[in-house]
């Protein structure tokens, strides 16, 4: 039931909408703050509160 495709989308929906994933990428940090940040960060912060999500 948790693997169900109905839930995994809820949990993207949730998380794009009540932590503004969504603007994650459109936002970028100031590269002499954070130099090591790139697109592979961006998406392993993303991935990763959808995995703590899944698991609440």
């Amino acid at each position: 039931m948790l693997d169900d495709e109905r839930n995994l989308r809820f949990v993207k929906d949730f998380g794009g909408q009540a932590f503004r994933l969504y603007e994650l990428r459109a936002t970028l940090p100031d590269p002499s703050l954070y130099p090591t940040y790139d697109d592979r960060l961006a998406q392993a912060m993303e991935r990763e509160t959808e995995m703590f999500l899944r698991e609440i």
